[in-house]
């Protein structure tokens, strides 16, 4: 969460100003403006100086309800109820000015809920564009079907990141080597054809292993930002322009939408 805070705290002195930038007090105030600057999202509580009881980051955030609906955009599929509701997230500046994108935390996701069409033996496509804020916890999610079907997460405590699309053989883990915490915006794209699992970085081939087989299905919903199946792998960054599709992308696909996308990093 992106929250700006003025305090006032009871006191003879002069009134103390704290800004809280997201999940941390701002060292200066030059902070606090680069992080209003770039996320374009503020909120102002003053504290009642009279009301000693201790209000805690996320029960001020948790308080508020912030429900809305993420719309499913592919034309193939709109006679499904493929929409996901967005859960506590915020809309901030994307990868340009007047682009949009949702901030994702601890306590934001968007779910989508349990649909056949989510189950996709291959061949697939997994893409995002993600800008890292913090990696904090192992396998922090871009996206997933749960934890045993296909997922694009950061691999372990590591920079980079991984594809997976269990039950595909003989490895359904593909590990990139790309560092992409550097807050930064990247285009991570997962395919998977019958014959080669891939991971593409910024249009370019991070990772590539054969592999045969079909990719598990199952009954969890799919989650952006989370995992449907473990809870406390939340991703805390931004994503934006997210897609699934029933085909592998080709390499060429892939870095075409890299450079009409290309952000203002």
């Amino acid at each position: 969460f992106l929250l700006f805070f003025i305090f006032f705290l009871n006191s003879c002195n002069k009134p103390k100003t704290v800004f809280i930038c997201g999940d941390h007090i701002c060292i200066n105030k030059a902070e606090a403006k680069q992080y209003f600057e770039e996320n374009l999202s503020l909120e102002v509580k003053v504290i009642d100086r009279k009301d000693k009881k201790p209000i805690k980051l996320v029960e001020l955030n948790l308080n508020k309800e912030n429900v809305d609906i993420l719309k499913n955009k592919a034309l193939a599929t709109q006679g499904l109820p493929l929409d996901g509701k967005i859960i506590t997230t915020l809309p901030m500046r994307g990868r340009w000015a007047q682009k949009g994108a949702l901030y994702f935390s601890e306590y934001g996701y968007v779910n989508f809920e349990t649909h056949e069409a989510y189950n996709l033996p291959g061949p697939i496509s997994v893409f995002a564009w993600m800008r890292v804020k913090k990696f904090y916890r192992g396998w922090q999610t871009i996206i997933s079907k749960g934890d045993n079907t296909w997922r694009l997460a950061r691999n372990r405590q590591h920079n980079y990141l991984e594809f997976c699309c269990n039950g595909i053989k003989p490895e359904h883990v593909l590990i990139g080597k790309q560092d992409v915490n550097d807050k930064k915006w990247h285009l991570i794209v997962g395919t998977y054809d019958g014959e080669h699992i891939k991971l593409y970085v910024d249009g370019k081939l991070d990772a590539s292993l054969p592999a045969t087989g079909k990719v598990n299905g199952d009954d969890y919903p799919v989650n952006i930002g989370a995992n449907s199946r473990h809870k406390n792998r939340d991703f805390e960054g931004w994503i934006d322009e997210l897609g699934i599709l029933k085909r592998a992308l080709s390499e060429e696909e892939i870095q075409e939408m890299y450079l009409i996308g290309k952000p203002s990093n």
